[in-house]
């Protein structure tokens, strides 16, 4: 039901996105984006710093209203949803952050997940989302279920995290939100 010209679900004229990752690739900046109920097996989703929005228009990655979506990131040391890759320090300044976006009503899992989010960040919301059994196994253990880099002005409201571990053999909620920041920063 998707409509392109009013680029929301008011019409007829375009095909649903075959992955979320075709959805994100497709939107503009404030738009919102929903996952119908269901599982998406979907792992290294990747939230382009440019598909942020602005300050009254959030860009928005959520279940259908009434419906829940659950992203199944299985996979072998990977992150599940991200912004930044693991050379990340090149690249501190301003241009390296997700700002204004979105994530809520959703359920984010994945046994050999490295993270379930990856993000460096600037007011971005992350809202009613159910984040459990990321279980990253390989690098340093610094592994978890919401991992931000210099996190700024962001939001964690009415999630659910359980049973994220760090890989370091620790059982449990050892790693459930990670928030990292270094000298060159």
């Amino acid at each position: 039901s998707y409509s392109i010209l009013n680029r929301n679900n008011s019409g007829s004229d375009g095909n649903a996105y075959t992955t979320i990752q075709a959805a994100i690739n497709a939107c503009s900046p404030g738009d919102i984006i929903y996952m119908r109920g269901g599982t998406y097996y979907e792992h290294s989703i990747i939230i382009p710093n440019s598909k942020g929005g602005n300050a009254g228009n959030h860009t928005t990655l959520s279940s259908y209203p009434g419906e829940w979506a659950i992203i199944d990131a299985n996979g072998t040391n990977v992150n599940g949803i991200a912004n930044v890759g693991w050379n990340l320090w090149p690249n501190n300044n301003a241009e390296g952050y997700l700002r204004y976006f979105t994530f809520e009503r959703f359920e984010l899992t994945g046994a050999n997940t490295q993270n379930g989010f990856y993000m460096k960040t600037d007011t971005v919301y992350y809202r009613y989302l159910y984040i459990h059994n990321i279980k990253g196994s390989t690098g340093d253990g610094l592994k978890a279920g919401l991992f931000l880099f210099i996190p700024q002005n962001t939001l964690i409201e009415y999630c659910y995290f359980k049973d994220n571990e760090n890989g370091t053999g620790a059982m449990g909620n050892n790693a459930n939100i990670i928030f990292d920041a270094d000298q060159r920063d």
